[in-house]
């Protein structure tokens, strides 16, 4: 699949590039030339509340799903302060975040209607449509091709900090927004089978860990 994402459909001719060969027809730029902005979120930490407007950190992406994970890590901050945070970073349904701190390059387009404001660890970029179908550039973006690419420019110790001048530097390889629509409709019909396919495993141990405790406690007679 990572292949589809290089080698497109159905083309013949190649031409060589950083990212491999790639069909001629293809651009291959960066980041930044299919961006309108690309920034991050607060450095401050700021003041949490009980309720209030979300307030998102890299815990929150889970690439592919619909919204957002709060099962681990929920946190709310006031709207005044929703609003001050929002002159400079405005995260909108469509834009897109990546984890740039700790866990680097999870990569998710904003689905909900919902405001939010973000932490440091998560770069906003707004695409520019007429060059890039969002799609795929999630789908780019989550490629092992690009993860590695994400690697190398974060280095690091201890912590792993993905720049924003790194994130903007970031190849992206440009069909057609057609063909880009028709890569990213045959991967996201692959990711719903992995959708299926977690769910029925998910069932499946927790039938066994009931079939299990009844087994283990004497509460289910064999014959």
């Amino acid at each position: 699949l990572n292949e589809l994402l290089i080698k497109g459909i159905g083309h013949k001719k190649f031409k060589k590039t950083e990212m491999g060969e790639i069909p001629e027809e293809w651009d291959l730029v960066k980041l930044d030339d299919v961006s309108n902005l690309i920034t991050d979120g607060t450095h401050k930490t700021p003041k949490y509340i009980q309720t209030g407007i979300p307030f998102l950190s890299t815990t929150n992406l889970v690439p592919f799903k619909e919204g957002f994970d709060f099962s681990s890590y929920k946190k709310f901050i006031s709207a005044e302060e929703h609003k001050e945070l929002t002159k400079r970073c405005k995260p909108e349904k469509g834009d897109i975040l990546i984890s740039k701190c700790g866990t680097i390059g999870l990569t998710k387009i904003i689905d909900v209607d919902y405001e939010f404001s973000i932490f440091v660890g998560l770069a906003l970029i707004k695409i520019n449509r007429d060059k890039i179908y969002d799609k795929y550039l999630e789908q780019l973006l989550n490629s092992s091709i690009i993860q590695d690419k994400m690697k190398i420019f974060s280095p690091g110790s201890t912590r792993n900090t993905l720049a924003i001048n790194a994130i903007r530097k970031i190849p992206i390889t440009l069909p057609c927004i057609k063909e880009q629509k028709e890569i990213s409709s045959i991967l996201g019909r692959s990711d719903e089978q992995i959708r299926v396919y977690e769910n029925h495993l998910t069932k499946l141990n927790n039938l066994k860990k009931k079939l299990t405790d009844e087994l283990l406690k004497g509460e289910l007679r064999l014959d």
